[in-house]
């Protein structure tokens, strides 16, 4: 990573309200990778955040943990716990964990096996 800027962007959901809420820009060599949040409220999920590349884009959602302890039904989604994941397909089709070999694949995506 050559390069990496901390933003800032202002999103409006019907239950927050108007917010800023922190993203990035990552230059690699001489491409640019950008980390915009979406929203922190999402059917199905507990956030989205787009990860734009010069070659694709993909969706990182934070989904519910699949644990044998998945709380007590009804449980606030802010006490429960969850994982980020990666979803290049358009739909939530072929996702995977963005751990750090996730990371690696997400970057592969947006820049295009650069």
């Amino acid at each position: 990573m050559d390069q990496i800027v901390d933003t800032r962007h202002r999103l409006t959901e019907e239950t927050l309200g108007a917010y800023e809420a922190p993203g990035l820009e990552v230059t690699i060599g001489r491409d640019l990778v950008a980390f915009i949040p979406v929203a922190s409220l999402i059917i199905g999920g507990y956030g989205r955040v787009d990860v734009i590349g010069p070659r694709d884009q993909v969706k990182l959602i934070a989904d519910r943990a699949q644990s044998a302890d998945e709380g007590e039904p009804g449980m606030p989604a802010e006490e429960c716990d969850w994982v980020w994941s990666a979803y290049p397909d358009r739909s939530r089709r072929g996702g995977f964990p963005l751990d750090e070999a996730g990371l690696a694949n997400v970057l592969e995506v947006v820049l295009g096996g650069a």
